[in-house]
C-alpha cells in the first residue's frame, strides 16, 4: 500500500511542473494581448495641437458694426456684410439661454430689424445673440459666426 501511495504521489508531482509552466505561459500571453490591445485599440497619443472648432466659413457674412454694440430697442437693426448676388438670408435672434426672440427667412437684404415688441420683456443691458445663414444660388448654405448685441 505504501508503494501504491508513492507511485500516486510521483504521478501527481509529474503534472505539477507542466501545469505551472502552462499557467505562466498563459499569463504571459494574456499580458501581451492586453498590451497590444491598449497599444493599437486604445486612445491615440496625446498631442500638443490646439482643438479645431468650427470656424467662419466665408470672408463675408461679417458683422457690420461692433460686436456687443448697444442698440436702442425701437431701432434694433442687425447688419452684416453682403454675400453673393442672388442669395437669401435666414437670421435667428436668441437670448443667452438660447430662447428664440425673433427669426426671419428669405431676407434679400443684409439687415434685419428686431421688432420692438419682441424686445419689450428684456431689461436694458440684456444680451441678445444672433446668427445668419446665407442660402446661395448654387444651393450651398453658409453660417456666420454668432454675434452679440445689447439692449439699450
Amino acid at each position: 500500500m505504501a508503494q501504491n501511495r508513492a507511485k500516486k504521489d510521483e504521478r501527481s508531482r509529474r503534472w505539477i511542473g507542466p501545469a505551472v509552466l502552462a499557467a505562466i505561459i498563459l499569463y504571459a500571453a494574456l499580458v501581451v494581448a492586453v498590451g497590444l490591445g491598449v497599444r493599437f485599440l486604445g486612445p491615440g497619443p496625446a498631442t500638443e495641437e490646439e482643438p479645431i472648432y468650427r470656424a467662419q466659413e466665408s470672408d463675408w457674412l461679417l458683422l457690420e458694426g461692433e460686436d456687443g454694440e448697444v442698440l436702442p430697442r425701437e431701432s434694433f437693426f442687425l447688419r452684416w456684410s453682403d454675400g453673393p448676388e442672388g442669395g437669401t438670408y435666414h437670421i435667428r435672434v436668441m437670448t443667452e439661454e438660447l430662447e428664440l426672440v425673433a427669426e426671419a427667412r428669405r431676407l434679400e437684404q443684409s439687415e434685419f430689424q428686431v421688432p420692438a415688441a419682441a424686445l419689450m420683456e428684456f431689461p436694458s443691458g440684456s444680451r441678445i445673440f444672433w446668427q445668419v445663414t446665407a442660402h446661395l444660388p448654387d444651393g450651398r448654405r453658409i453660417d456666420s459666426d454668432s454675434f452679440l448685441a445689447v439692449v439699450e
